[in-house]
């Protein structure tokens, strides 16, 4: 039966990516907002405090990676 085949490369021709849920952006400015607020960096501690901040975001940053994964019937 050849009309499986067809329909096979058909919807690989029509298959498109659609990017990944990780909003690396948006954890950044989240943690901006939430984490640096009251930290103004009027002293010491607060200057270490946001170098600390700044120090884990890109590190976050580094480490991140893409990962595909196919989804089949297993799901594995």
């Amino acid at each position: 039966d050849y009309t499986h085949q067809s329909r096979t490369s058909s919807a690989v021709q029509d298959w498109e990516w659609g990017g990944c849920s990780d909003n690396i952006g948006y954890g950044f400015k989240f943690s901006r907002e939430f984490v640096d607020t009251g930290e103004r960096g009027r002293n010491l501690r607060e200057k270490m405090n946001l170098h600390n901040n700044e120090a884990g975001r890109t590190h976050v940053s580094s480490e991140m990676r893409q990962e595909c994964k196919c989804h089949g019937m297993s799901g594995s």
